[in-house]
């Protein structure tokens, strides 16, 4: 997922297609899972995690493979729409998993360390990505993550640990989350945030090969930078989640602290004329996000033990969802522009406004 963002300058080449068109190989993942998770996470409640994530693993695999051997755009971008159905599949359910395994003592510790290990898809990822696409070209890239992921079906059936149904067979259940308004908000502040924070980060590799003339190795580099900086964020927002739960204080204003942050440096890294300053108000912002990813997904996961799943399956839609709307609202403007940025800016402000009315003593239980 992450690495396709650097590497939308060299597709747009390879198929002769503008930037604009070019954001519709990461519209496509995102759009598909986040239309697709919540019905495949209440089917999790409703059946096992192991054979959820297996066959998720599977199909995002067979995305993958199918992505490098597209001859046209158009199949590209179908061959990431199965990529973004398998992560639909795969993704509420290894939340939920590890919700359901760690103590509750020290949950938000688990969930952050969990994120880390996710942005080690940037870590190591991107830059190892990029550099093998500058020698060999990204088609080999991804054929190589598509074997990958063959081979990490047979392992994950080995691994997890088989569980009951937490849910029954029950049709109202899938949106029953939506009766509960600290979790709307918790949704609707994700959505927003995520629109700003990836939905600009999608548009980090142009703005950076646009205005300061990067290559894609430079590019890979900064991506290390940023999932370095977001496994940071990831951890310490953890710790920083248990303590105020300890302290039995709320936790609204762990989010409304780092949406701020967020949109102050997303407007910053963009509109920042010197390179130098432009990548660290990026890797503060990134720091920040992957906070907020870990503040929120800790939030619902402890909040309706028996649908688990499903309402971790919403947020991840929701920030799907953000992330398709924010790429493709962005994408109209100039990329780097005054409106570009104040589109940015605007929406992070709109999640620091709905996580202003997330509070934890009004958690719902099933």
């Amino acid at each position: 997922m992450y690495l396709f963002s650097p590497l939308l300058p060299t597709i747009a080449q390879d198929f002769k297609v503008d930037t604009g068109t070019s954001s519709l190989v990461i519209v496509a993942y995102v759009f598909v899972y986040a239309i697709m998770g919540p019905v495949l996470g209440n089917v999790s409640d409703k059946t096992s995690r192991r054979a959820m994530i297996c066959v998720g693993v599977a199909i995002f695999a067979i995305g993958t493979l199918a992505s490098p051997i597209a001859p046209n755009f158009a199949l590209l971008v179908c061959a990431r729409a199965v990529t973004g159905l398998g992560g639909a599949i795969a993704g509420p359910s290894s939340w939920a998993y590890l919700a359901e395994r760690a103590p509750d003592r020290i949950k938000g510790k688990i969930i952050s360390f969990s994120a880390s290990v996710y942005a080690l898809g940037q870590v190591i990822g991107v830059p190892v990505g990029t550099f093998i696409a500058s020698l060999i070209g990204w088609r080999n890239t991804f054929l190589l993550l598509g074997l990958l992921a063959s081979g990490l079906v047979i392992l994950l059936f080995q691994m997890i640990v088989p569980n009951r149904p937490t849910a029954s067979f029950q049709t109202y259940s899938l949106l029953l989350p939506w009766q509960s308004p600290p979790i709307v908000y918790a949704f609707l502040a994700t959505f927003t945030l995520q629109a700003a924070r990836l939905g600009t980060y999608s548009y980090v590799g142009i703005l950076f090969d646009t205005r300061f003339g990067l290559s894609l190795r430079d590019l890979g580099f900064v991506g290390l930078l940023v999932g370095v900086a977001t496994m940071c964020g990831s951890i310490f927002t953890g710790w920083w989640f248990d303590r105020v739960v300890a302290a039995r204080s709320s936790v609204h204003w762990i989010g409304i602290i780092i949406t701020l942050s967020v949109t102050t440096f997303v407007m910053l890294a963009v509109l920042a004329s010197n390179l130098i300053w432009s990548i660290i108000f990026l890797l503060i912002w990134s720091f920040f996000g992957a906070g907020f990813q870990v503040f929120v997904q800790t939030y619902i996961a402890t909040s309706a033990p028996h649908l688990r799943a499903t309402v971790i399956a919403w947020n991840n839609s929701l920030l799907h969802g953000g992330i398709a709307v924010g790429t493709l609202l962005l994408g109209l403007v100039p990329v780097g522009g005054g409106l570009f940025t104040s589109l940015a800016v605007f929406l992070g402000l709109v999640s620091a406004v709905c996580c202003a009315f997330i509070k934890q003593t009004e958690l719902y239980t099933m």
